[in-house]
């Protein structure tokens, strides 16, 4: 629900000219990003939001990994770890016709903590690159050209696939937060609560009590019904005026 609602925020991340650029532009569809030769182009993080497939992504390009004695690309480095650090989704790019070096693998460990797609690139070109380690790492791993366009499909597939969002049908109802996801789970142990007393015999006193407790989450879940702690979080998490 987030994912299709909200969207997520995505980092694109990897060592200098593994076509990070590139590849922001292919999902963007649009030269938001600036591509070059040059190693260290992107020296800060540059942002887009994409809908991919059913899923929305707040895109980060972000400065290559690197170490470097520039202050400026420094800086931009820096940010993109923090970036790595905070984000829900990482597009680790990796470059197929080079081999894995200490930056490529310091992604690698650093894809540990977040759910991440391999994005092996230039496909087209002769492979060097060590598969099976980044393999060993992350299981979601896409072959794609993005200088050439191609990809973008498996691109959506992978991220679908993390989000949920592969059988999603856009006419049914989504749950878009915690509170509504916490309500349904509630509404459900109560339901089974229920069953499981009609089962054992007991009175319908005591299976009305947890009918009514499923009753209750389901409409504070829509709205009908609103407790003080409903009340305390909306405050908590909305700026609400008087």
């Amino acid at each position: 629900g987030q994912a299709v609602k909200q969207g997520i925020d995505t980092v694109i991340a990897g060592r200098p000219n593994v076509g990070k650029s590139t590849l922001m532009n292919l999902l963007s569809g649009t030269e938001k990003s600036i591509v070059t030769d040059i190693p260290g182009t992107t020296r800060d993080v540059v942002e887009d939001t994409v809908l991919v497939g059913d899923v929305i992504l707040r895109l980060s390009d972000t400065a290559g990994l690197r170490d470097t004695d520039d202050a400026v690309e420094k800086i931009g480095v820096d940010r993109a770890r923090k970036k790595l650090s905070q984000c829900g989704l990482l597009l680790a790019v990796f470059d197929n016709s080079r081999e894995l070096d200490s930056d490529d693998l310091e992604l690698i460990e650093m894809s540990r903590e977040v759910p991440t797609v391999a994005i092996i690139n230039k496909t087209d070109l002769q492979a060097k690159l060590d598969i099976n380690k980044i393999k060993s790492d992350i299981s979601n791993i896409v072959y794609v050209s993005a200088a050439n366009g191609e990809g973008r499909e498996d691109i959506i597939n992978a991220v679908e696939k993390i989000a949920g969002t592969q059988n999603l049908n856009p006419s049914e109802g989504i749950l878009s937060n915690e509170r509504q996801r916490s309500n349904v789970y509630n509404a459900l142990n109560s339901v089974r609560e229920a069953k499981a007393a009609v089962e054992t015999g007991m009175t319908f006193d005591a299976v009305t009590v947890s009918l009514e407790d499923a009753i209750s989450e389901l409409l504070e879940m829509t709205g009908e019904k609103t407790s003080d702690e409903v009340i305390d979080r909306v405050f908590h998490n909305f700026c609400v005026g008087k």
